[in-house]
């Protein structure tokens, strides 16, 4: 028998072996806006988690989820009419975070 054959289901198992092992981990948390801004939260905001563009809007109370594998990532959050920025995350554990966004210079 040729050995490309016989190397095609060891490597296939090897494959999807390791991304049953993965571990994934919640990542959620709340856009807010600083203190004493109306309204408190962001609702609609968006955070975008790179590599694997893993991706959630808040809902109406500025709250997001999502399941991401373990590692390093960076973490864009924006939202219309607020200044975004991007921070690095290590995901070892499942976190939860708040977010607070600035009113951007032309909606103060």
């Amino acid at each position: 028998m040729n050995k490309t054959y016989l190397l095609l289901p060891l490597l296939l198992g090897i494959l999807t072996g390791s991304a049953a092992y993965a571990q994934t981990y919640t990542f959620n948390g709340t856009v807010t806006t600083p203190d004493g801004l109306s309204p408190d939260v962001v609702a609609g905001a968006s955070i975008v988690v790179t590599p694997g563009n893993h991706t959630a809007v808040t809902d109406s109370l500025g709250k997001f989820s999502m399941d991401i594998p373990a590692g390093a990532y960076q973490v864009t959050i924006s939202g219309t009419g607020y200044t975004g920025y991007t921070m690095d995350l290590t995901l070892d554990v499942s976190k939860q975070v708040v977010f607070s966004l600035e009113p951007a210079a032309e909606a103060r």
